[in-house]
């Protein structure tokens, strides 16, 4: 029996220790909950405070008109989770032009006729087409593995989904080179 009573004092001392764990548990809760609502005001605070305004205008609107009895040929290049640092250049019929940066574009005004468009890091691969007066056409870099490795290779898209693309690079154009 002493055995009891002697255990009874000790069982008292766990019971309140735990009763007072559990009252900083609560404390902690509460805390943690109070972090989380100002947190959530301060975000919330934040993005009523982003600017806003009027759209952006158009693209076209930010970059020269064709000059008469031209073409244009836009270069650009999107995010490719791959070679990034990799940055080819441009070469239209012989002559560079520009390099393929990485989330960049350019362009060139140039002559109706017809061309020759590649890339340094995928030579064997290039596109051609004819550009007309007042045309523009988009050459992409794009991501591509093949028998010898990954590359960038050249692909003609199409002017919808060109302008749409563009878009995304609207504030990263790189210097056209002098025509």
């Amino acid at each position: 029996m002493t055995g009891r009573l002697a255990d009874g004092p000790r069982f008292a001392s766990r019971l309140g220790r735990s009763f007072g764990s559990m009252v900083n548990v609560q404390k902690l809760r509460q805390w943690l909950f109070l972090i989380v609502v100002v947190a959530g005001a301060a975000a919330w605070l934040v993005g009523c405070a982003a600017p806003g305004g009027p759209p952006p205008a158009p693209l076209e609107a930010e970059i020269p008109e064709v000059p008469p009895g031209e073409g244009r040929i836009v270069f650009y290049r999107t995010a490719v989770p791959f070679l990034v640092a990799v940055e080819p250049e441009i070469i239209v019929n012989g002559q560079k032009v520009g390099t393929a940066a990485f989330e960049r574009f350019s362009y060139r005004n140039a002559r109706p006729g017809r061309y020759e468009v590649f890339l340094t890091s995928d030579k064997d691969n290039p596109v051609y087409f004819t550009l007309a007066a007042g045309e523009t056409r988009y050459v992409k870099a794009v991501f591509s593995i093949g028998i010898t490795g990954t590359k960038l290779t050249p692909k003609l898209i199409e002017a919808a989904e060109g302008r749409a693309e563009l878009e995304s690079l609207r504030e990263r154009l790189t210097e056209s080179p002098a025509d």
